[in-house]
This record gives C-alpha cells, sequence and structure tokens, in this order.
C-alpha cells in the first residue's frame, strides 16, 4: 500500500495463481475493508494492459 496524496492510496494485490484472473473494466471498483479501519471503501480497479502479470490487480 502507497499514499499516492493525502486521500489517495495504490494497493496491489496479488490473486493465487492457481485462480481464475480478474478481468476488470472501465468503471469498476471493489468495496475493501481493511483492518483497523472503521468504514469499508471503495476503490477503483486500475489495470494497464502492458502489465505482464495477469494476476496483479492494482486499486486507487
Amino acid at each position: 500500500m502507497d499514499d499516492l496524496t493525502h486521500d489517495t492510496i495504490k494497493l496491489v494485490l496479488e490473486c493465487d495463481k492457481n485462480s481464475s484472473p480478474l478481468s476488470g473494466k472501465a468503471g469498476q471498483f471493489a468495496t475493501i475493508k481493511v483492518e483497523g479501519v472503521r468504514k469499508p471503501r471503495a476503490y477503483s480497479l486500475a489495470k494497464s494492459p502492458k502489465n505482464k502479470k495477469p494476476n496483479e490487480h492494482t486499486f486507487l
């Protein structure tokens, strides 16, 4: 997890290599709950077509 600005983070998740890769489309998001944070939050899916890691997913 990286802080990009005072209110934006970058979260990179890597799925199990044996699972089916996620297929993201423009506008999709995930609601993620982080331990120690009171409320879950929606994160936008960001994936470069040049990313060579099919099981790696970035949320902003």
